[in-house]
């Protein structure tokens, strides 16, 4: 089984690196996920830390940027569509705002890391196009 974990994250890490200019990840709580009874197997089976390791080194490699989004920042609790703040407690799995949208809370993260991903190029300068853009 790690054989096969590790062959996949070798091959979705050269993958993305070598076919996007800008990456965006989450920096994850991996250790406290895997604390959680409910989430601990899935955690271990998917070798984040994993993956995180080979984006970054494959990442250097290829010239591509990595962008982390923060720990502690509401990726899920902010509108995609507007920016309003919205409580979403983990039993929710769709965000629903003021503005109309409604939306997958997965999607609307992925969203939010994507423009954030694209902000910190423009402000960093680099000189990589924001799209395409992997989330």
């Amino acid at each position: 089984m790690a054989d096969i974990r590790q062959d996949a994250v070798h091959k979705l890490s050269h993958r993305l690196s070598t076919e996007f200019s800008v990456i965006g990840i989450e920096d994850l709580n991996v250790k406290g996920m895997a604390r959680n009874g409910h989430l601990a197997r899935s955690v271990g089976d998917a070798g984040m830390r994993m993956f995180r390791t080979q984006m970054e080194y494959k990442a250097a490699m290829t010239g591509s940027f990595i962008y982390v989004h923060p720990r502690f920042a509401p990726s899920t609790k902010v509108c995609s569509g507007c920016g309003q703040w919205q409580d979403m407690p983990l039993q929710k799995d769709t965000l629903s705002c003021d503005c109309g949208l409604m939306i997958d809370r997965d999607l609307n993260a992925s969203i939010i890391l994507k423009t954030a991903a694209s902000s910190a190029v423009a402000v960093c300068g680099e000189s990589v196009s924001p799209a395409p853009l992997a989330a």
